[in-house]
């Protein structure tokens, strides 16, 4: 039984941690430097982010949710390299992208450094620094042969490469989870829970971002507000100020551009009329991003704090054509199939700003002076993460209950 494990990452504006287990398999191959045109970048990141507002559709929805919408599209971007051609544009598809391998992996790569490229110009000592992170390996067992072409492609597409453990050893699990735990700052500690005898192969990504609100909230403004659930009326600690830029709405729904420091990435809270009928879609993300204006923007937003586990994305994703069974004969020539999918995730929302982190998993087995708006956060509502020069969606999440983690 092989497995495969990809913790989402993404890592910009800060120096990756230098620490890495393992011996390590490398490509002498150098990154290929991004594409200055983002247009293809851009591509797929509305792909990844139709993706990710699906798989969030499917979640409870009694229940709070959240998905690293970025971490899981680079895992399976990062996956399609150890297909042969069918498999590979079969993920390809599941990922809502046709396309030959160089000019995907490419537009992917440009996206990935251009985010990369995110809070470089961030100031010193700040409460909360800017921290968009994004790393990705492979570790392997020991004896399990990696084919050289697809370590070129790690290198070549990702940065990335491969790196020797024993699944089957308590210390080699650790040293897994010590790679989650240094790369997204302890907000994800542990993924892998017990030693797996069987297991070859584990594909990591890790995501960690923090940043400030380029207005901040103040705490003096925070008071206890009534917030209406699915089940009832909660009283929760509810943070009121103006930090949104921009205003849009349309039927059923209401949305406020909560920019973080820089301006590039901000945060979109959308508020529906009626919740319980209420879909965030591809499309209506879309209509709310031509939508917005800008408005000076009076918010009153629950802190929340959301701490999500993922355990059968695998079925969604079979349903979305991805090839469980492969083959999977770039990576090695054993054989290999995908027996689960899963994500750990976590975010944290207060006066400051916003930390948030993914981890995904696959297992593979056998084988200016404007006019004013008011936006009251008193009912379910999505929040949606996302870098605005590239469009790519970061994170995507749904809050029923403030008070729940």
């Amino acid at each position: 039984m092989a497995v495969l494990l990809g913790v989402l990452g993404l890592a910009c504006g800060s120096p990756p941690p230098e620490s890495s287990p393992g011996v390590p398999r490398f490509s002498s191959v150098s990154r290929r430097a991004p594409s200055d045109d983002l247009a293809a970048a851009r591509v797929v990141a509305r792909a990844q982010t139709r993706l990710a507002l699906s798989l969030l559709d499917e979640r409870p929805r009694d229940a709070n949710a959240l998905l690293g919408a970025y971490g899981l599209n680079a895992l399976l971007t990062m996956l399609a390299l150890a297909g042969d051609e069918s498999t590979e544009r079969a993920v390809y598809g599941t990922l809502g992208l046709e396309g030959e391998r160089a000019e995907l992996q490419q537009a992917f790569n440009t996206l990935d450094q251009t985010l990369a490229s995110r809070g470089a110009e961030r100031v010193e000592n700040e409460p909360l620094p800017f921290v968009l992170r994004n790393e990705r390996a492979l570790f392997v067992r020991p004896d399990f042969p990696i084919r050289g072409a697809l370590l070129d492609d790690l290198a070549r597409w990702h940065g990335s490469g491969a790196h020797e453990v024993d699944f089957s050893r308590t210390e080699g699990i650790a040293a897994v989870n010590a790679w989650f735990d240094e790369r997204t700052e302890g907000a994800i500690p542990s993924v892998l829970e017990r030693p797996i005898v069987d297991a070859r192969a584990v594909w990591v990504d890790a995501t960690y971002f923090s940043a400030m609100w380029a207005l901040p909230f103040s705490p003096d403004n925070t008071v206890e507000l009534p917030f209406r659930t699915v089940d009832g009326e909660v009283t929760v600690p509810t943070m009121r100020g103006r930090p949104g830029s921009r205003f849009a709405e349309g039927t059923g729904w209401r949305a406020a551009h909560l920019p973080y420091g820089g301006g590039e990435v901000a945060m979109w809270i959308v508020v529906p009329a009626d919740p319980s009928t209420f879909r965030l879609d591809f499309t209506t993300l879309e209509t709310i991003a031509s939508r917005f204006e800008p408005f000076e923007v009076n918010v009153s937003l629950p802190r929340f704090t959301i701490d999500a586990q993922l355990d059968d994305l695998g079925g969604d994703l079979e349903a979305r054509a991805l090839p469980i069974e492969g083959p999977w004969s770039r990576l090695s020539t054993e054989d290999t199939f995908v027996a689960s999918i899963g994500q750990r995730a976590t975010i944290r929302v207060d006066e400051l700003g916003t930390v948030a982190a993914a981890a995904s998993y696959l297992l593979s087995g056998g084988i200016s002076v404007r006019e004013v708006r008011d936006l009251v956060v008193d009912r379910p509502f999505y929040f949606v993460i996302r870098d605005l020069p590239t469009e790519a969606t970061l994170f995507v999440g749904r809050v029923v209950d403030p008070s729940a983690r």
